[in-house]
């Protein structure tokens, strides 16, 4: 006489996913629009192909990311406003080299517009170096 080994119970599906609530879209997320990006609050709005729209915070990495992108951002106005700043401070040295006698004080003055132009050139060259690293995500 043969045992049969005892018949295992029917695995048990698992529950269905319920869909997430469904909330109001943003007022920056036009109707054609199935993602939005909320910067303000943090939050990531899609909607679905029956219309529903759902939220979720970012995630880690996104918030890491956006901050990469408001760094960037601002750098990016430094980096404006240090265009026009290196420009008057190289004018002024083409100036004085175009002196074909200067005066005691206009080599002091000079001086300083140098000190001044490589101080800022070096402040310049650490933010060029933050940005390039941010971009290959190697912090320095």
């Amino acid at each position: 006489m043969s045992e049969m080994p005892p018949e295992e119970p029917p695995a048990e599906e698992p529950p269905a996913e319920e869909p997430a609530p469904g909330v109001e879209a943003p007022a920056g997320m036009a109707p054609e629009e199935y993602e939005f990006w909320d910067d303000a609050t943090l939050t990531y709005y899609e909607r679905r192909a029956d219309g529903t729209v759902i939220a979720r915070p970012y995630s880690e990495a996104e918030v890491t990311q956006h901050q990469d992108e408001l760094a960037l951002d601002s750098l990016h106005s430094e980096a404006a406003f240090a265009i026009g700043y290196l420009d008057t401070r190289i004018n002024l040295s083409l100036a004085f080299l175009a002196l074909p006698e200067p005066t005691s004080e206009q080599t002091a003055a000079q001086i300083k517009v140098l000190s001044d132009l490589a101080a800022y050139s070096a402040g310049t060259l650490k933010r060029l170096i933050k940005v390039l690293s941010v971009m290959l995500n190697k912090p320095v």
